[in-house]
């Protein structure tokens, strides 16, 4: 849910692993027809202001993410967006954030990762929210982006190190690090270029992460520790070098995947393919399709919206959109 946090706010950069890959076919993806999709319906929230919200379902329970206001999570329901209520206050508190970076929400459990609190929180949505339990992670590891495991494990993205994967105890401990990043010493310390959202499948069994910049998908299988690599035409993610009052800043040439949503058998992940600051290059700005094997299957267009954030109803064939900054609403689209 931080991309948009991680775009204005560099953050610094911060086990062997072996990394199978396998490139993605250029013309396969190229002959998939793109799908402009009509929305069917605007669903307005109450209790709440956006300002750059994430969404995850569980259940029949929707839980929002969002940095406005005094609470972090607000709980409706699924899919009729009844409001029930809102937790995750803000504050220095042992029981609260000063800011959130990440969540994750799995079977009646939302996870809250705090940057400058070093800690995460776990929420219990049937139980008492004001009272979660606290997770200390390292003072070593600067984590940006974290999910959650079956077996109560995180999975989370390390920017001080050099590795996509980072697993940690229940307990905050880190148990190995897995899929080394490719050139990871760069010019400059105020640039992360390989962050990109974590996110565990259904069934378990595997951790996917799309790059933010560039065009570069792994997915890692958990039991096994091996990762499939699979990369589109802007590759692995690139930057380019800018001078500002003696500093030499690291800006990404690309925005790859913002967003992702996984299902049993299928990934959707939002790519924009924007070239940074160039408005005359509105990138490709769809939603892909891909099983677990990394075979794209199909592409779809919202028209004028660009999502924070998504979520895939596969047994209706409905998609859920979330936009910033636009005055609450949920968009719902049929899929094909």
């Amino acid at each position: 849910m931080n991309n948009f946090i991680l775009r204005i706010i560099a953050i610094a950069i911060a086990g062997l692993s072996i990394v199978s890959c396998r490139h993605e076919n250029k013309a396969l993806l190229d002959n998939i027809q793109v799908d402009t999709l009509e929305c069917i319906q605007k669903i307005s929230l109450d209790s709440i202001a956006l300002t750059y919200p994430s969404m995850k379902v569980q259940h029949g329970i929707c839980c929002i993410a969002d940095n406005g206001g005094e609470y972090y999570f607000h709980l409706y329901t699924f899919p009729d967006f009844k409001y029930i209520r809102s937790f995750g206050r803000k504050g220095k508190a042992k029981n609260e954030l000063i800011n959130l970076l990440d969540f994750d929400f799995r079977d009646d459990y939302v996870y809250a990762l705090g940057g400058a609190d070093k800690k995460i929180l776990e929420f219990n949505i049937q139980e008492d929210l004001d009272n979660p339990r606290t997770i200390y992670y390292d003072n070593d590891l600067q984590i940006a982006e974290l999910c959650c495991l079956d077996n109560g494990n995180f999975v989370v993205y390390n920017t001080l190190g050099k590795h996509r994967f980072t697993e940690l105890s229940k307990d905050g401990k880190v148990l190995g690090e897995y899929v080394n990043i490719p050139n990871k010493e760069m010019p400059t310390k105020e640039q992360t270029l390989w962050i990109g959202d974590i996110e565990a499948s259904p069934n378990g069994k595997c951790v996917v992460s799309p790059t933010m910049y560039g065009e570069v998908v792994d997915i890692f299988n958990i039991e096994a520790k091996d990762n499939t690599r699979f990369k589109g035409r802007l590759g692995e993610p690139k930057y380019w070098e800018e001078k500002k009052k003696g500093f030499t800043l690291a800006n990404p040439l690309y925005y790859g995947f913002t967003s992702m949503c996984l299902s049993e058998n299928h990934c959707y992940l939002f790519f924009e393919g924007t070239k940074y600051n160039d408005e005359a290059n509105k990138g490709e700005m769809c939603m892909r399709k891909y099983d677990y094997q990394g075979t794209p299957l199909a592409r779809y267009s919202f028209r004028d919206i660009i999502p924070s954030y998504i979520y895939v109803d596969e047994d209706n064939s409905h998609i859920y959109c979330i936009v910033p900054d636009d005055d609450n609403k949920i968009y719902q689209y049929k899929m094909k």
